[in-house]
């Protein structure tokens, strides 16, 4: 195994990393440790890949994770997760407890690898980045952006009461987007605040917030809000925040296996696993189909 750890997740800042290393050498296999000096997260992902390792083990959020699927997918190469992030989305979706880094570890020793769908985001002359779990633009893309910026003040209550009032501003705005959508082979014209395009659909059968029971569907959900009052998008937020669910008769949802996101504006800001992008338009999805190998439960294997 292969150990990059990514320093700013959550649940590591204030930890030294020697506990989780010494964690992974009680398995009994011979460990790679890529060190934080080695460079930027994808250099040390890089670094970690050419170690021959079978298994990188990516210890982060949904977003240092989809950055080690974006040099593993399509390798055969089996990623190993330790969520460490604040949503763990993916984990919790491949039934990974992030509370518990007991269970985390023994999936690494006694699971099973199965192979995940990839979505993949790009634009023309700009690099792809690889999502495993969400991508959206519009009111989540800006609200991001304010979450970010309030980091600066902590993660007390002055800096959540500066991200609530840029949130409580954005609501406010109501801006919508003005986009030309291209997939099943049709051409619409839409205004939107929010589009999200999920790996797979969420669905009420996956038990828990914003979850996905088929991680290999081999399609894109796509979830577009319709224009409405502020009124009505304060009400839809609070519901979506309250049930984790994106069915609603204010949205529609669109299954494809590739979209085309077009916009008259110079750039869209795209949040890709909760990491914010600038992406200028035409801004293209797709879905490659069982491209990555990942650890996960016995159980979920077999399901």
């Amino acid at each position: 195994m292969a150990l990059v750890a990514n320093a700013q997740a959550g649940a590591l800042l204030g930890q030294k990393g020697t506990t989780l290393e010494d964690a992974l050498r009680k398995l009994g296999r011979p460990l790679h440790i890529i060190p934080h000096e080695v460079g930027t997260l994808p250099e040390r992902i890089a670094r970690a890949c050419s170690t021959g390792a079978a298994m990188v083990v990516v210890a982060g959020g949904d977003g240092t994770i989809a950055c080690a699927a974006a040099a593993l997918a399509g390798t055969g190469m089996v990623l190993g997760v330790i969520p460490c992030g604040t949503m763990n989305l993916l984990a919790r979706d491949l039934h990974i407890d992030p509370a518990d880094l007991e269970a985390a570890l023994h999936v690494l020793a006694a699971g099973r690898a199965r192979d995940i769908d990839v979505g993949e985001v790009s634009s023309e002359e700009q690099e792809s980045h690889v999502f495993l779990c969400a991508s959206m633009l519009g009111t989540p893309a800006r609200l991001s952006r304010h979450r970010e910026a309030g980091r600066q003040h902590g993660n007390g209550v002055l800096g959540w009461a500066i991200f609530a009032w840029a949130a409580l501003r954005a609501l406010l705005q109501n801006r919508s987007m003005k986009l030309t959508l291209r997939c099943n082979g049709q051409e619409r014209q839409c205004r939107t605040p929010s589009l999200t395009v999920t790996v797979n659909k969420l669905d009420d059968a996956a038990g828990r917030l914003f979850g996905r029971s088929v991680l290999h569907g081999g399609v894109l959900s796509v979830y577009l809000v319709r224009r409405s009052s502020v009124f009505a998008q304060a009400l839809l937020l609070l519901r979506t925040a309250i049930t984790g669910s994106l069915h609603a008769p204010e949205i529609e949802v669109i299954e494809t296996t590739d979209l085309v996101v077009d916009c008259a504006g110079s750039a869209l800001h795209v949040l890709v696993d909760g990491e914010l992008r600038l992406m200028k338009p035409p801004v293209r999805y797709r879905i490659r189909p069982r491209a990555l190998r990942v650890m996960a439960p016995v159980a979920d294997t077999e399901s």
